[in-house]
């Protein structure tokens, strides 16, 4: 399709002249530099959207200047044209039966040559040429590394039709100048693809030519944050599980209360962590008068042996794409709830205009994805240390809520020491003998790990060392993440968001071995990890998932903070803590926290469904949220 071994060039003019070499009859040909203006010709001046106004300037030189090379500050933008307007890559499809996951994944609008959702093209457009020739002829084509990873295609006769170095120009077109779009067959990959490429466009006529290039690269995959909109709640369908059924008509309920639409229920027997799963990402790029355009694109988690995964391919269609990884077992630091993301921010004179992701290292272990989201040069990942929780989830003890603030947001974290004093108070108040948990064992629930809800009194918890002991390591660890967070975003210590909490430690997690499923028969091997250094000051940085040091913490009552950031209101795990004169006192505390920062709580019943397997709401379910960001706005 095209020429990949022509190295990019800015701009060239050259003539051919004709002369006699001395002592021969043969006509030979010297090529030589000669300005194309000397023999009174015009100039290939090729434009894109350089100034990132979302138009091409052809009016002026607003696009001129840098367009050669593309810059984080300048450059032409063009999206990852990779949904599926047509529907033609669902898994449930029959005609798609038996397809394996890399042909699911190749089924998307960008997969050929036919110009499918052409209102995702990025424009561009040549100049018109006075004074041409008869004989003169053109061609546009993508050149250099990254060509195979890109279309083109200009509009002739009113429709859209596919060009590559062989597409020849005509004189009329050249004169007019033509209207071009270009699109993304891929979305930038670590060591494959750094998401840039060249369009050349060049004139010929005669024994003259003229040549001139721009440089445009891939918009980057973002990950949402809380301050978006929610559009879509999604979760996992289970029939055979009355756990997750119950916890799905619980979901619609409280989402139907605050105003959104049922949710999506994904078909994922056996797998009802839908956070875990895939991660709702998108990309963008600038649209004409300040708009912006946008494709959602669903990230799979690089756990190729989770077979929930493939519900990627089912959520895509019109403006909607879907991606995966091509290795990674099912390890927990594979999971997308170790992937979170703060809303936009500056600091120091650096802008995050589309927030930062922040992900959990499992001692020298971390997510497979890191790379990936690395490489998309957007959203500068924060690691934090994760290898003291059972699970391994930075969703387990860190969310960002909306706030009234400059910034528009702060930070929030679970806080056993706040925990605990809910139950020192409550003891102080005469009611050490009520239980710390007061769910009752349901019907047809689930007696995996718990056949009933722990029966600890108040006194009985305050009393036992090794409880405490747990939750003062946890609070530290949650200190020393807390500590990078702050120093990373500018927050300040005050505002941030302290939820009570009570984490124990949940050894069975070990024993069930949930970090280290192993690879199916014939899926890859590779572990999806790679080596690094943890950030300073964090202690025992040789910690790994094989080693004594790693933590098993998890949450005692269901962990307040694993829910979903809806505006203001907030969709909470059930706590069933302590009642005391009717009241769940653990939920009373959990909702004053949430109200002093502007949140309104919903209450989810979780237990049976995802609390006693190590999880919680957020876990259990997604979202899908506005796109509209100008991650190219400095």
């Amino acid at each position: 399709m095209a020429n990949e071994e022509e190295p990019p060039v800015r701009r060239k003019r050259t003539a051919v002249i004709g002369g006699l070499v001395a002592g021969a009859v043969a006509v030979a040909a010297v090529v030589i530099a000669v300005p194309w203006a000397l023999a009174g010709q015009g100039v290939a001046d090729l434009r894109a959207d350089t100034n990132r106004d979302g138009v091409v300037d052809v009016e002026g030189d607003s696009d001129v200047e840098g367009k050669g090379e593309w810059t984080e500050e300048r450059g032409a933008v063009f999206l990852p044209n990779i949904g599926d307007s047509a529907g033609r890559g669902r898994p449930s499809d029959p005609a798609n039966a038996g397809l394996s996951d890399a042909e699911l994944a190749a089924i998307h609008d960008a997969n050929d040559d036919v110009p499918r959702a052409t209102e995702n093209f990025a424009p561009l457009r040549t100049m018109p040429i006075d004074d041409l020739d008869g004989d003169a002829t053109g061609t546009v084509a993508l050149v250099g590394d990254g060509a195979d990873k890109a279309r083109l295609f200009l509009e002739r006769g009113g429709e859209w039709v596919f060009v590559d170095e062989s597409t020849e120009l005509t004189r009329d077109e050249l004169a007019a100048g033509l209207v071009l779009g270009i699109d993304g067959r891929d979305v930038i990959r670590p060591g494959e693809w750094d998401g840039t490429v060249t369009v050349r466009f060049t004139v010929e006529q005669g024994l003259m030519d003229d040549t001139d290039e721009v440089q445009m690269r891939v918009a980057p995959v973002l990950t949402h944050h809380h301050l978006q909109e929610v559009e879509q709640v999604v979760t996992s369908s289970d029939p055979g599980s009355p756990e997750q059924t119950r916890f799905v008509a619980d979901l619609t309920e409280r989402t139907g209360v605050i105003g959104q639409p049922d949710p999506i229920a994904l078909n994922a027997p056996w797998d009802q962590w839908a956070q875990d799963y895939m991660e709702p990402g998108y990309a963008t790029m600038p649209g004409p008068d300040g708009t912006v355009t946008s494709i959602r694109i669903i990230i799979r988690s690089p756990q190729t042996v989770r077979e929930a995964g493939r519900q990627v391919f089912e959520l895509r269609g019109p403006g909607v794409g879907a991606i995966q990884f091509e290795e990674g077992r099912r390890d927990e630091v594979n999971s997308m709830g170790n992937v979170e993301t703060t809303p936009p921010y500056e600091l120091n004179g650096v802008s995050y205009p589309a927030g930062r992701i922040i992900t959990g290292a499992q001692g020298q272990k971390l997510p497979a994805s890191l790379e990936f989201f690395q490489a998309q040069g957007a959203q500068d990942p924060i690691v934090l240390d994760s290898n003291w929780l059972g699970i391994g989830h930075v969703d387990e003890f860190v969310q960002f809520l909306p706030a009234d603030n400059e910034r528009g947001w702060t930070i929030a974290v679970m806080d056993p020491a706040v925990g605990r004093k809910v139950l020192e108070d409550a003891q102080a108040a005469g009611h050490g003998d009520a239980l710390t948990n007061s769910r009752p064992v349901q019907e047809g629930g689930s007696d995996s790990f718990f056949p009933e809800p722990p029966k600890r009194t108040i006194d009985e918890y305050l009393a036992d060392a090794d409880a405490l002991a747990q939750n003062e390591s946890a609070a530290s660890h949650i200190e020393e993440n807390l500590e990078v967070l702050l120093k990373e975003t500018g927050v300040g210590a005050d505002e941030v968001v302290r939820i009570p909490a009570l984490f124990e430690d949940m050894a069975f997690f070990s024993d069930a071995g949930a970090s280290e499923e192993a690879p199916a028969e014939g899926e890859p091997s590779d572990e999806g990890a790679e080596e690094f250094e943890m950030p300073p000051g964090f202690a025992n940085d040789d910690r790994g998932p094989d080693d004594p040091d790693h933590g098993w913490a998890a949450a005692y009552v269901p962990g307040a903070i694993n829910g979903i950031v809806i505006g203001t209101d907030y969709l909470a795990p059930q706590q069933w803590g302590p009642v005391v004169d009717g009241t769940d006192i653990f939920a009373e505390a959990v909702s004053r926290a949430y109200a002093d920062a502007g949140m309104t709580v919903q209450w989810i019943d979780d237990w049976d469904s995802h609390h006693v397997m190590g999880g919680e709401v957020h876990c259990g379910t997604n979202t899908l949220r506005t796109m509209a960001t100008s991650w190219w706005e400095q």
